[in-house]
């Protein structure tokens, strides 16, 4: 049997397990789901009508511990329409769609817009569709009867890794703050992973392992087996010190990395239990974001509680 036929058949027991119901990509993807959703979208007409809906409270005046910072939940948008670009002009979303330009949720205005590497023929971050996401609160992001929007970079079994990144500005506290998001798939191409964190660079491929400031990823540990895995905890890329863990790599499984600028430590998180701790300057950190291949929900940087 081909790599590519072995890639398809991959990608068919992933959709039939659920935990992936559609897949986008920088190159190839997938379908659509039925399931999950949120209320009736409203009619919109400008990014003002979206924000109104999906981020009424706007960005945050004052940031004390639990203020979130920026939020997606990767919903397609009210009538499948996100604001984008620097004027918030609403573009189209659909499964495929790329991130690149698109207003985050939350705060929803054009100080957090995303970037990543987009074009033809390049691996990049796409919107996909999940089953649900048992962590993930109830979003006017996502139109009812779509599915659980989410983002993806999937690989057939011939492609090499290029590692794309999205990224966010980062606007850090002066208290302890923190990213997290739900691990939905790693891409079980050899050498792949899966991982997000701060960063000084505004890099759109290879960002974290050269410049990451406080950052984690997630591997596997077999291309046969999707439950062993090891999740990482690194600092100054891949120079600084780190700390690592073997983990069960269950769908929706939670990565987070915390920065105390006060105390001037790095904690990382894998399902809230805590892989290390680690003593380093992050506070070069510029941006905020993911970077590999597989599939990726909840994008949250908060405060920390």
């Amino acid at each position: 049997m081909s790599k590519q036929c072995l890639a398809i058949a991959a990608t068919l027991l992933l959709l039939a397990s659920g935990a992936v119901a559609s897949s986008g990509s920088g190159k190839n993807g997938g379908g659509g789901d039925s399931g999950g959703g949120g209320n009736t979208p409203p009619v919109v007409g400008t990014a003002a009508d979206v924000c109104s809906v999906v981020a009424p409270q706007g960005a945050p005046v004052t940031v004390t511990p639990g203020t979130i910072l920026a939020r997606d939940t990767f919903g397609y948008g009210p009538q499948l329409l996100r604001p984008s670009g620097g004027n918030g002009s609403l573009k189209p979303v659909s499964i495929h769609t790329g991130l690149n330009g698109f207003w985050a949720e939350q705060p929803c205005s054009n100080s957090a817009v995303w970037m990543s590497a987009s074009g033809s023929g390049v691996q990049s971050w796409n919107f996909s569709a999940t089953s649900t996401d048992p962590k993930e609160p109830p979003s006017a992001m996502m139109p009812a009867g779509l599915g659980n929007g989410a983002m993806t970079v999937f690989l057939d079994g011939e492609s090499v890794p290029e590692f794309p990144t999205a990224l966010l500005p980062l606007q850090a506290p002066s208290i302890p703050y923190e990213v997290s998001a739900e691990i939905v798939f790693v891409t079980p191409n050899p050498g792949t992973w899966l991982g997000l964190g701060f960063t000084s660079s505004n890099a759109l491929n290879r960002n974290f392992e050269a410049a990451g400031q406080a950052w984690m990823r997630v591997r596997r540990d077999s291309l046969f087996d999707s439950l062993a895995g090891t999740v990482e905890l690194h600092t100054n890329g891949l120079a600084g010190p780190s700390a690592s863990a073997s983990v069960a790599l269950t769908p929706f499984s939670t990565l987070r990395v915390q920065y105390d600028p006060l105390t001037r430590t790095v904690n990382g998180y894998y399902n809230d239990i805590l892989v290390g701790t680690l003593s380093y300057d992050a506070s070069s950190s510029r941006f905020v974001g993911f970077e590999g291949a597989g599939t990726l929900d909840n994008f949250v940087v908060k405060a920390s509680d």
